[in-house]
């Protein structure tokens, strides 16, 4: 129906619009409503004329209009009170006429309205104000004034219906005459009139109608907007209207550079007359997927880059294939697809990545406001939207913004209103519902603009005035294999590649990347790069990676770890494939060792029998390592990170170490600017935090929302950090639980023994000739010889240099090649027995008895020879060592030994010295029951009263496999803190050497050690204790063993 002219009065319009109200309803209500397609409204109000005959239904559509009429008459009339009372120019005479004017008012509007829309109603006569000044002579000062006053009167109103009291009407007279009076009895007050746009009407604007696409696919943005948008194009700015692709529409028509002047014969310029306009991928379901644009390359919509579709306006996209080789929808194979950081494969084609999976990623809605109600527009667009002659922003309203700050010219200035401040955003009308909020407005910026050929709505309540945590979501990878570190920093890390340093972001590793591409030496220039630039990989934890390529140790952070562990990396887990480690950068990575002989050469690797391929050693051992957790926090909670990182990280301008937070320290001393210099500082500037996952943390004391690194991620999750988690420097001193570096302990149906990781020096004869070992010599799988016997020094001796093996318990070995009894250690024991070694748990050969152990049992080939050997036994096929037959099960001395529930481990007999805080103690220390500190510690020497622990025997024992009468539990060793048996931490024992013996020293010497502590209280408060049950253990026996 054709509005009628702008000219006539409100009443006289609004008489109009019923009458034809009622000969449009009269007419429908003749026809079918479900075979015509009548609106739900109309078929409401069809519903309940149902049966009565024409004539009657249009009697009470009139009466129906009539109503609507007298509402609007009454409105008027009591605004019109509201500024102009007659005779009521003070407070006293005002009041009565205003409070029979109001209550008169709602009772035509109850009539008239429900209670539910009467708020509407109110709130659209305040916009009537504006769009209609004429009608109201600028009733309310402002906007705001009438809302507040609309809000009150519905308020009064249903007390009144509910209570009876009439006593919400007085404060809305009174309050209005305060703001707005006094007033002049005889004229009307002199108000400033209302800037009227060009556009104004006294109407509702008209929406012209625009081609929005198919409804499986409409197209986004708004349409019919005065201004421009500029586009970069081949380097030159080009303008395009400014509701570019906000319709279908041929856009590059006499616009693009190259379609300027061509014509539909040019076949080469197709594209330029067919038509296009952006999309929603997340809303679009048509067998051709849309693609991002190359006009906006840094454009959003709702927090995802932006699309267009060709064919939801029926066309073809003949200029993709022609002008944008690099989209995703021209890579026709998985390879090239992936090598695109912004695509992936989905198993058929190639797709923008977030077609994939970035539709179902959280949302920032500090930005594109909340999820009932979410802003509509691009953001990121160039160019201008005019609004009444005013220059605002090509994206104005597209986001969450205080759009009218500095613009607006109200909005100038030191006298502002406060709306100028609030953050608003255009929405969808029909997808909002801001739970609390108030309904979206017309916006009367944009009066003819449209979203979707909707009118402009906007809102102020979907936009949160406080920032939330939230992360730009990135790629973390396979879910079975996810990435590590954090994404989303500011500043860099320092590499060390071929002996130059190179800056890589600070967030290297934290997400699946291309990392080395333009930044790695090979990658960088315009000459061919390596194949591994494109590549994508992150940092993994070796022990949460289930994939079938294993992760690699990483030749970036050779000395950083992630909780306690060498730092990994991964291709696969982003879908890419190694081709760094394979082609010539890593020569002596594991996975580049093709044999087995070269995989056991090198420390760090070990042969994977079932798969054939050399992998890392931690992924057979160190998994299951103890952990510091004075360094990488309690088991409950650990840190997250990549310690050990060279580079900065951010904070607010204030450099920062490159792996802030990545374990337990206290970071915030002499850096943060509240912890410098000179007087007093806050307390929390020496307390120690780390980075944790808060899905991962079960401590009392939740942690808390990173402020330092708001936009920070780890695995898509905001940082957070805790300081319960981590000791605390006023926590009562304790022994610290040691780091332990984890090594090869061969295989676990033959593990070593003996300790690793000793300072000091075990001496060997060989060939009349004393050599010096290392301290640790057998207590780890190793090449021992290599570049230490005189036949291996010059790198040119026999295969058996380069083998890996260990001493081995014989009574604790169950493989197919029997351990042999060393010539190294002659008379040495272990438990009593002869010291055994073994090449086989190494994943060895041994070559070297053969030929330089020709007394070896194994070398033995008869009966005789074997039993003339006073050491060997024929056990019917082959000669071996005599223990391995009848000495495993003979009695053992328990006061040299160690009872049988907790043996002394150790090797008794070595030559040499191990160093303990700088004294030479045996190099067999600990290795059976002595009185071991009586000659050596500097508080057992002299003359004079000696501590009782001086002269008491103790052996070192595994922890996990010592189980007494009287449940002594062994401690933890203050003399070797880095040592490790069988990778676990060095522990000894005095009630193993003699049942009942007290452990003076402890008591004195580690007050607070966990054992001391004889409640469950006590035990609670220390980090490293834990109860269970009966009494306080160390946490690691609880957790290690």
């Amino acid at each position: 129906a054709r509005f009628p002219p702008a000219s006539q009065p409100k009443q006289s319009v609004m008489k109009i619009m019923a009458r034809r109200w009622v000969l449009l309803l009269a007419a429908a209500a003749t026809f079918n409503d479900e075979a015509h397609g009548i609106s739900l409204r109309g078929r409401g109000v069809l519903q309940r004329l149902n049966g009565l005959p024409k004539t009657e239904i249009a009697a009470v559509l009139r009466d129906r209009a009539s109503d609507t009429a007298v509402a609007d008459a009454a409105l008027e009339e009591a605004l019109r009170f509201l500024i102009n009372p007659g005779a009521g120019a003070t407070i006293d005479e005002y009041m009565p006429g205003c409070l029979r004017h109001l209550r008169g008012l709602v009772k035509v509007l109850r009539r008239s309205y429900s209670h539910a829309s009467m708020t509407t109603v109110l709130y659209h006569s305040c916009q009537d104000q504006k769009m209609f000044p004429s009608a109201h002579d600028g009733t309310f000062k402002s906007r705001a004034l009438c809302h507040q006053f609309a809000d009150g009167l519905v308020t009064a109103a249903e007390e009144e219906l509910a209570t009876g009291s009439q006593a919400g009407y007085p404060p809305l007279c009174r309050r209005y005459f305060q703001t707005h009076g006094p007033f002049n009895p005889t004229a009307p007050p002199s108000v400033a009139p209302v800037p009227v746009t060009p556009t104004t009407t006294t109407t509702q604007p008209t929406i012209k109608p625009v081609d929005i696409g198919s409804a499986n696919c409409p197209c986004i943005g708004f349409a019919n907007v005065d201004g421009n948008t500029t586009v970069d194009i081949d380097g030159k700015k080009v303008a395009f209207p400014a509701d570019l692709g906000a319709r279908c529409s041929a856009w590059e028509k006499n616009t693009h550079p190259d379609c300027i002047g061509a014509t539909v014969a040019d076949e080469d310029k197709a594209w330029c007359f067919e038509q296009w306009c952006y999309v929603d991928p997340c809303n679009c379901d048509l067998p051709v997927p849309p693609k991002t644009s190359s006009y906006l390359p840094n454009g959003e919509y709702q927090g995802i880059p932006v699309y267009y579709s060709y064919m939801t306006c029926g066309s073809v996209d003949k200029w993709t294939v022609g002008n944008y080789p690099d989209a995703c929808v021209n890579q026709h194979d998985e390879e090239d697809c992936e090598a695109l950081d912004k695509c992936a494969w989905d198993g058929q084609k190639c797709l923008g990545k977030e077609l994939v999976h970035a539709c179902n990623a959280p949302k920032n809605e500090y930005i594109i406001g909340s999820e009932e109600c979410k802003c509509v527009g691009i953001l990121g667009q160039e160019g201008e939207i005019l609004v009444g002659g005013l220059s605002y922003p090509a994206d104005l309203g597209a986001g969450c913004a205080a759009w009218d700050k500095e613009i607006t010219p109200v909005c100038k200035g030191p006298d502002a209103p406060q709306w100028c401040n609030k953050r608003w955003c255009y929405v969808d009308p029909t997808d909002c519902k801001v739970p609390g909020g108030d309904p979206a407005k017309v916006s009367e910026y944009l009066p003819g603009a449209s979203f979707q050929n909707r009118q402009l709505h906007y809102s102020y309540d979907t936009c949160p005035e406080e920032e939330t945590p939230f992360v730009k979501p990135v790629d973390v990878g396979n879910a079975k294999c996810p990435c590590i570190g954090f994404a989303n920093l500011d500043g860099n890390t320092i590499v060390e590649i071929d002996g130059e340093k190179v800056a890589f972001p600070a967030d290297m590793g934290g997400s699946c990347e291309a990392w080395d591409q333009g930044r790695h030496p090979d990658c960088t220039g315009d000459g061919p790069h390596k194949d591994f630039c494109g590549e994508k990989w992150c940092y993994v934890d070796p022990c949460n990676c289930d994939l079938p390529v294993l992760p690699k140790t990483s030749a970036y952070l050779p000395n950083a770890t992630f909780q306690d562990l060498p730092v990994y990396y991964s291709y696969m887990t982003c879908g890419g494939t190694d081709k760094f480690t394979g082609s010539g950068n890593y020569p002596d990575a594991c996975v580049n060792q093709k044999s087995e002989n070269d995989c056991n050469a090198l420390e760090k690797c070990a042969w994977e029998s079932q798969h054939d391929e050399c992998i890392g050693k931690e992924l057979f051992s160190t998994c299951n390592a103890p952990k510091d957790e004075l360094k990488v926090g309690k088991k409950e909670c650990q840190c997250i990170g990549i310690a050990g990182q060279e580079g900065e990280t951010l904070v607010n301008g204030v450099s920062y170490p490159a792996d802030l937070g990545a374990e337990c320290g206290s970071w915030d001393k002499d850096i943060a600017p509240e912890c410098k210099g000179d007087g007093a500082k806050p307390a929390w500037c020496t307390m120690q935090w780390c980075f944790v996952d808060p899905y991962d943390c079960d401590l009392a004391t939740p942690p808390k929302h990173s402020l330092y690194l708001p936009g920070a991620s780890f695995q898509n999750r905001p940082l957070y950090y805790s300081y319960a988690t981590c000791p605390q420097s006023d926590a009562p001193p304790s022994l610290p639980v040691p780091t332990i570096a984890a090594v090869d302990i061969g295989n676990p149906k033959c593990p070593c023994i003996g300790f690793a990781n000793l300072e000091g020096s075990t001496l060997v004869k060989i060939d009349s000739k004393t050599v010096t070992f290392p301290a640790d010599l057998g207590g780890k799988c190793e090449a021992w010889e290599q570049k230490t016997h005189p036949s291996c020094i010059d790198g040119n001796g026999e295969d058996w240099c380069q083998q890996k093996w260990c001493y081995v318990d014989p009574c604790n070995c169950d493989l197919p090649v029997p351990p042999k009894i060393s010539a190294y250690l002659p008379d040495g024991k272990y438990q009593g027995n002869p010291v055994y070694y073994s090449y086989a748990t190494c994943g060895g050969t041994d070559t070297w008895t053969q030929e330089n152990h020709a007394e070896a049992c194994v070398n033995q080939k008869s009966e005789d020879a074997c039993v003339a050997m006073e050491t060997c036994g024929w056990n019917g096929k082959e000669c071996l060592g005599k223990e391995l037959i009848e000495t495993c099960s003979k009695k053992k001395d328990p006061w040299v030994v160690g009872f049988k529930g907790c043996r002394c481990i150790g090797i008794v007999g070595q030559e040499g010295d191990t160093m303990v805080n700088g004294l030479a103690f045996p190099a067999e220390l600990g290795s059976e029951c002595r009185a071991w500190d009586e000659e050596i510690a500097p508080e057992c020497q002299g003359d004079g009263d000696k501590p009782e622990w001086c002269t008491q025997k103790w052996c070192y024992v595994d922890p996990c496999d010592c189980v007494l009468p009287d449940e002594t539990p062994p401690k933890l060793s203050g003399y070797l803190p880095g040592a490790s048996y069988l990778n676990r931490p060095i522990y000894y024992s005095y009630a193993t050497c003699h049942p009942g013996t007290n452990d003076n020293y402890t008591a004195q010497h580690h007050p607070n050690a966990c054992v001391n502590k004889v409640t469950e209280a006590d035990c609670s408060v220390d980090a490293k204790c834990k109860w269970t049950g009966t009494r306080c253990l160390g946490k690691e026996l609880a957790g290690m063993c």
